[in-house]
């Protein structure tokens, strides 16, 4: 082949070259491969599965008893800190084996909680984690930290120490628990009675 000809198929395959580009700039990118399902959820349950004012008061005394507290040092303290001797325990089968199970305390709009940013979405925080056994069956309980965060709302002293001061407890009323799998979408809720408060006078 003379260089004039192989000149011309260089010119050519130049041009269909970039005569293709543009298309294929426009080409729809592949779709993504579809998502395999969710693993199924599980069950979830509280205990107990409504705290109701009575049993604050009677752990209130449970607790000042325990801890040695003197009538005065008892007096400066709201009877709402009796959750903290209250166990609170989740549990839940049906998942997926050795899963890690997150359980959050959706809060309401209308209640205010720090630390949670609705902005980003969040409607929730998390109160406990349990790890499913080979069955799927798992427990967890509510730490004493988790308590003092999110149902009685404590702030903190820089000595890492709670500002019993600063104890607002959670509205009293009805609250959603969401018990969450590694995958998000694995999902199960159960309903909490919480009355950590002196209900309204009838």
């Amino acid at each position: 082949m003379s260089w004039s000809k192989l000149n011309k198929v260089i010119t050519i395959s130049i041009a269909l070259l970039l005569l293709a580009l543009p298309v294929a700039a426009c080409a729809k990118p592949a779709a993504p491969p579809p998502q395999p399902p969710a693993p199924p959820a599980g069950t979830i349950a509280v205990e107990p599965p409504k705290i109701d004012y009575a049993k604050v008061q009677e752990m209130f005394a449970f607790f000042v008893k325990l801890r040695n507290l003197s009538p005065q040092a008892a007096a400066a303290l709201p009877p709402c800190m009796g959750i903290l001797a209250l166990p609170v325990k989740f549990t839940g089968t049906g998942w997926p084996a050795n899963e890690m199970v997150f359980v959050d305390l959706v809060i309401p709009p209308d209640v205010e909680i720090k630390g949670l940013d609705r902005s980003r979405g969040e409607d929730s925080v998390g109160i406990a984690v349990g790890t499913a056994d080979s069955t799927g069956t798992f427990d967890a309980i509510m730490e004493a930290t988790a308590k003092l965060n999110w149902l009685l709302r404590t702030d903190w002293k820089p000595t890492v120490t709670p500002d019993l001061a600063t104890i607002k407890p959670l509205p009293n009323g009805t609250y959603t628990i969401r018990a969450t799998g590694i995958d998000q979408r694995t999902m199960a809720t159960v309903t909490w009675e919480l009355e950590m408060v002196a209900p309204a006078a009838k």
